[in-house]
């Protein structure tokens, strides 16, 4: 890995700048970055204008003013997801609910666990949020209720294998979002 990965950059600083900046003349034999921005140079720009399956097709061809690229090529369609709707039940606790046949909420909090973040952990938070207060705020903005605006832009989806009989709960917290429990011993052995 010392051969491919250019250990003083790292030690440096990790950040973006490696990936987002052009390289003059890339060595992919000799640097696992080089050979990402050869790769994706080919993914890219290699392709006819008229094969719409290819990126140079949708982006120079004709098709990027309609919807073919999307419906020959749909994007992230491999996995089924089923949809879940966060609700406050108070100021403090949230619920998820799924719609039945008729449109109508039902609770689905069985299938996750509500994972609860410590003073310490909150302090560090970059980005700290109340998902209630942002209802409200679109509430008032739209004049509607805080459940109503749950209803409308509380969604998330969750990938069915996460769902499937024997998997761990899913864990969620509002600021940190969705995740699922790994058991490390089990996974490594």
């Amino acid at each position: 890995m010392r051969d491919l990965i250019d250990e003083s950059q790292i030690l440096e600083r990790i950040d973006s700048g490696l990936r987002i900046g052009r390289i003059e003349q890339p060595e992919p034999e000799n640097s696992l970055v080089d050979l990402e921005h050869v790769s994706l140079q080919c993914l890219l720009t290699e392709g006819e204008i008229t094969d719409y399956t290819k990126v140079p097709g949708w982006i120079h061809g004709p098709y990027y003013l309609t919807d073919v690229a999307q419906r020959a090529k749909p994007f992230r369609s491999g996995t089924r997801e089923e949809k879940y709707y966060l609700f406050p039940e108070d100021f403090n606790r949230l619920k998820f609910y799924t719609k039945d046949d008729l449109g109508r909420f039902i609770s689905a909090d069985q299938y996750f666990k509500h994972a609860n973040l410590g003073r310490k952990e909150k302090a560090r938070l970059w980005l700290p949020v109340t998902y209630y207060y942002q209802l409200e705020d679109i509430g008032s903005e739209m004049g509607i209720t805080v459940d109503e605006a749950a209803g409308r832009f509380g969604e998330m989806t969750v990938p069915d294998y996460m769902l499937e009989a024997g998997q761990a709960n899913i864990q969620f917290n509002p600021d940190l979002g969705l995740w699922q429990e790994k058991n490390l011993k089990e996974l490594f052995g």
